[in-house]
C-alpha cells in the first residue's frame, strides 16, 4: 500500500510499504480522509518528543472496516468508523481512574504507531466508533479534534446566556469551542500560541469593572479555558 513516512526531518516521503494485517483484538481500516493536526506538523519536522519516527503520521482518522482478527468479530466489515488515536494501557493509576488521556504509558496512532495519512490502518477493535448513516463521510475526520472541544467544555461546566470566557489554545480547535458552545454568539475569544499557566486574570469587560476570570488547562486537547471567579 502507498504511505506517507515523516522522519522528523521536515520532509515527508511517499512511499511502498506492506499492507497491515489483522491480529486478534484488531481490525484494518481502509482509509477514507485523515485530518492534518499541528501534531503531525511537529511529527514532521522532528520537534514532537513523543513520536517514534520514522512514521506514518495521522491520527484524525475516518474509514472503512475491511479486515478483523478473530476477537473482533463483533465489528462487521464495510461498516464506515472513525477512530479513538489513543492507545492507552489500562492499568495505569490514569485509565483506572477514567482519565485514559492521561496513560503513563501512553501510545498513539500516527505518533508510536502507524496512522492514517495511508490506505489502510491497523487498529485496536475498542478504538473503532461507527458512524451512523445520516453523518457524511467527509465529515467525520472531525469527530476527534471536535470530541477534544466537547470535552473542554464539558470540564468547564454550563455556559450560560450571559456568560464570557477566554479560550486560549495553541492550534485551531477554538473554533470548535465556539461552535461547540450551547451560546457561541455569547463566547468571547482570543487566541494565543502561547500556554497558559494555571493563575487569575483581569480581563477588562466592554462595560462595567474588569473581572477575574481563573484559567483551566485541559491536557487532553492542549486547550486552555477561563471562568469568571464569581462562578
Amino acid at each position: 500500500m502507498r504511505a506517507a513516512i515523516a522522519d522528523g526531518s521536515g520532509a515527508v516521503t511517499l512511499t511502498i510499504v506492506d499492507d497491515p494485517a489483522p491480529r486478534s483484538t484488531e481490525v484494518i481500516v481502509q482509509v477514507d480522509s485523515c485530518g492534518i493536526c499541528g501534531t503531525d506538523l511537529h511529527i514532521i519536522d522532528g520537534d514532537y518528543p513523543a513520536a517514534r519516527t520514522p512514521i506514518v503520521p495521522g491520527h484524525e482518522i475516518a474509514g472503512t472496516i475491511v479486515a478483523r482478527g478473530q476477537a473482533a468479530r463483533h465489528l462487521e466489515e464495510g461498516v464506515f468508523v472513525v477512530v479513538d488515536p489513543v492507545v492507552e494501557c489500562g492499568y495505569c493509576d490514569q485509565c483506572r481512574s477514567g482519565r485514559t488521556n492521561l496513560c503513563v504509558n501512553w501510545q498513539g496512532y500516527g505518533v508510536t504507531e502507524p496512522g492514517g495519512f495511508a490506505e489502510f490502518v491497523r487498529v485496536r477493535a475498542v478504538d473503532v466508533e461507527p458512524i451512523p448513516p445520516s453523518v457524511p463521510h467527509e465529515w467525520a475526520t472531525l469527530v476527534e479534534p471536535v470530541s477534544c472541544a466537547l470535552h473542554a467544555l464539558d470540564r468547564i461546566g454550563p455556559i450560560r446566556a450571559a456568560d464570557r470566557a477566554l479560550v486560549t489554545v495553541p492550534a485551531r480547535p477554538d473554533s470548535s469551542c465556539a461552535s461547540s458552545s450551547p451560546h457561541p454568539g455569547r463566547l468571547s475569544m482570543w487566541s494565543t500560541s502561547a500556554r497558559i499557566d494555571i493563575c487569575v486574570l483581569k480581563v477588562l469587560e466592554p462595560t462595567g469593572p474588569p473581572r477575574q476570570f481563573r484559567t483551566l488547562i485541559l491536557p487532553t486537547a492542549g486547550i486552555w479555558l477561563s471562568r469568571p471567579l464569581d462562578r
